[in-house]
């Protein structure tokens, strides 16, 4: 099942973003930019580790 069609992984996966780039931008070995700007593909690439 994707994401499209369970609303579980939607909303894990929308928990995640929150607290990655509100909260806690190390869990996911991301640094924020000034203005707190992260590329997708690092927002992504974080998300695997």
């Amino acid at each position: 099942m994707s994401i499209r069609t369970d609303p579980r992984q939607f909303k894990g996966l929308s928990k995640f973003v929150s607290l990655v780039l509100r909260h806690e931008p190390g869990l996911a070995g991301l640094e924020l930019e000034v203005g707190g700007w992260v590329s997708v593909d690092r927002l992504i690439e974080g998300r695997r580790t």
